[in-house]
């Protein structure tokens, strides 16, 4: 039961990640900016991509930490 609610929490923060990412990049499409608003938009964008990559790394790091303690509790290692 832990594995799956572990599975499921990974799997709904990174859809959140990618969502967030995208809904970023739609409010920042615009034609029509100057090359400072572009710039901007292109900070947005990066800060978003980063955060969900980071987001993912941790959740990964996180995932196996708690592999780890599981196989060194049954003396699996």
């Amino acid at each position: 039961m832990n594995k799956l609610l572990l599975i499921l929490i990974f799997f709904f923060l990174v859809l959140f990640n990618v969502i967030y990412a995208i809904i970023n990049l739609n409010e920042t499409d615009n034609f029509n900016n100057t090359k400072l608003e572009k710039f901007e938009a292109e900070q947005q964008e990066a800060k978003a991509q980063f955060l969900a990559n980071t987001g993912i790394i941790i959740l990964t790091g996180f995932g196996l930490f708690v592999k780890f303690l599981n196989g060194y509790s049954n003396n699996k290692l």
